[in-house]
């Protein structure tokens, strides 16, 4: 689904990435792990077009990533940022089905669908102001999804949000990635969540940015928050991160 090959990036003399070489395949759930600084952003950037590598290129089904593209949707940390204050919460969905030109007479039921889908059914009329954090990012997921992607690029969405609000959307992602079938990279500095949520865990070195480790997650799904990060396996995966990624890294 997505090629990443010989990809450097560099601003003036200061290299951010380095070497890397990563394949992402269709369906999968990919989590990228690293410091703060290490050029996951960046990375996740050039996968949605919206950076040139200096060397290297990104491929999506084997034709270069020069630009965004609309199998390709973003979902951002900074939500409030990414909602248009000015539209309604069924507005902002609309906005997705606009830019695919579908048919005015089609819209409505498409956006109800997709706020049934992430919980908002409710708050369709009020404005991104009127909802709490979660809410403004399942309303910002809900508008991905309208976008009917193929990949879903997501930059540690849940970063600002309240531990447990943040385990609710874990779950509601992995529900609707699964639902729809959608391929995801999923960037996040949190080990625990890249092993819950990941098929693959990536580990990324810095200074300047690369690949150090790969590792295949084997935890059946669904996965639950409970009985899932007390089972032995996700303990030894958080150890092995940890262990590549130690605090102060």
């Amino acid at each position: 689904m997505l090629a990443i090959s010989g990809l450097d990036f560099t601003v003036g003399s200061l290299d951010i990435l380095q070497g890397i070489e990563l394949a992402v395949h269709e369906h999968e759930f990919v989590c990228i792990v690293g410091a703060s600084g290490c050029g996951k952003t960046t990375l996740l950037r050039m996968m949605a077009g919206l950076l040139t590598p200096t060397r290297g290129e990104v491929m999506f089904r084997g034709a270069p990533v020069s630009g965004p593209r609309p199998e390709i949707a973003v979902v951002f940390q900074d939500y409030g940022r990414a909602l248009l204050p000015w539209r309604t919460v069924a507005g902002n969905v609309e906005l997705a089905l606009e830019a695919r030109r579908v048919p005015r007479s089609e819209r409505a039921g498409i956006v109800d669908e997709m706020l049934a889908r992430v919980g908002l059914a409710d708050r369709k009329d009020a404005f991104p102001t009127q909802l709490s954090g979660g809410m403004q990012q399942r309303l910002q997921i809900a508008r991905c999804m309208a976008q009917s992607p193929q990949v879903l690029l997501m930059d540690e969405p849940f970063g600002a949000l309240d531990a447990m609000t943040r385990q609710g959307l874990q779950d509601e992602v992995a529900r609707l990635c699964s639902e729809s079938g959608v391929t995801v990279v999923f960037i996040t500095h949190d080990l625990e969540e890249a092993i819950y949520l990941g098929d693959r865990v990536v580990a990324m070195d810095r200074h300047p940015g690369r690949l150090a480790e790969t590792i295949a997650i084997d935890l059946e799904r669904p996965r639950n928050q409970l009985t899932t990060r007390e089972d032995a396996r996700f303990l030894a995966y958080r150890h092995q991160l940890f262990h590549l990624l130690p605090p102060g890294h």
